[in-house]
């Protein structure tokens, strides 16, 4: 008897272990996939587009959200990281030429280009202003978005990469010392850390923060900066956070498992997704779920139906 249920317990706990790739995809889940320049990797969303960052291009492409149609490709300097929108233009960090590059949004014109510090990655904005990380600099810029006037550096220490905006505050991932780190977004002053291990995309749902690390996802307290719970994941490497109203997305450069849909109460796995290799940008459209794959020169788009 012992033996039976054994085998029982194995066999149910490797069927829901299991990866859930598209053949294990329940009907509601719609998955496309469009071309777009090589090594993809950040994302933003401008209330109709969607515009993908090149790792080792210099173009921006601008692909029409509802889809996938390629409407543009633009020059944005070299080694693109990440993107943010401010509701006029497009930015982008230039990791190794230490700029950003501004794009108006309704051609692709190229702005300006504007200095910042060295190692530029995760960029945001938080409806006034325009964050930076700087990964090599150890310090976090701030721009004013209107004229790209710098307002602030800030130092952090360590290697800042995501950044979070949770309406008042900036909360940027520090990957080196281990922690996420709390800055006032009025003036910059730094208001707390809190002990994350290896954290580096960060994702806010509207009251936490959420931290894709390593090998695992932490929730964190907004108000008081609490970890309210870290859990593990099955895909390591993880990049970038998304919310989609009601559920937390995380992006991996992992081969496996290289997107994950957790449950924003309990952070609890909810699926698995296999799409095509490294993901490393996820954006939430208002409708759909974008993710770059960073190896094969393409995003993938995610469309989920009422259940």
């Amino acid at each position: 008897m012992r033996s039976l249920l054994s085998t029982i317990l194995i066999a149910v706990t490797a069927f829901f272990a299991r990866p859930v790739g598209a053949d294990q995809m329940v009907a509601s889940d719609t998955i496309e996939t469009f071309p777009v320049g090589p090594s993809p990797n950040g994302m933003a969303f401008d209330g109709a587009n969607v515009w993908v960052t090149s790792a080792t291009g210099d173009h921006i492409t601008e692909l029409r959200a509802s889809d996938g149609a390629l409407l543009g490709s633009f020059f944005a300097g070299s080694a693109q990281r990440k993107v943010a929108f401010d509701g006029t233009n497009i930015w982008v960090t230039n990791f190794y030429d230490n700029t950003v590059t501004r794009l108006r949004a309704t051609d692709g014109t190229l702005v300006d280009t504007l200095p910042v510090y060295y190692g530029p990655g995760h960029i945001l904005f938080d409806g006034a202003n325009i964050w930076v990380s700087q990964y090599n600099g150890a310090a976090i810029s701030k721009l004013r978005a209107s004229d790209g006037a710098l307002l602030g550096l800030f130092p952090v220490g360590g290697a800042p990469v995501g950044l979070a905006f949770d309406g008042a505050n900036i909360w940027s991932a520090n990957y080196t010392t281990n922690e996420l780190i709390k800055l006032r977004a009025s003036d910059g002053a730094i208001l707390g850390r809190v002990p994350v291990e290896s954290p580096w995309g960060l994702g806010f749902d509207g009251s936490k923060i959420w931290s894709a690390n390593h090998d695992s996802v932490t929730k964190v307290a907004v108000r008081g900066g609490t970890v309210l719970g870290t859990f593990p994941m099955p895909n390591t490497y993880l990049d970038d956070v998304a919310f989609d109203g009601t559920s937390v997305w995380v992006a991996a450069a992992d081969f496996e498992h290289s997107l994950v849909r957790i449950s924003r109460r309990s952070g609890r796995l909810e699926r698995a997704y296999s799409l095509e290799g490294m993901a490393g940008g996820i954006l939430f459209d208002g409708t759909s779920i974008w993710v770059t794959n960073l190896d094969n020169d393409t995003v993938s788009k995610i469309t989920r139906s009422p259940q």
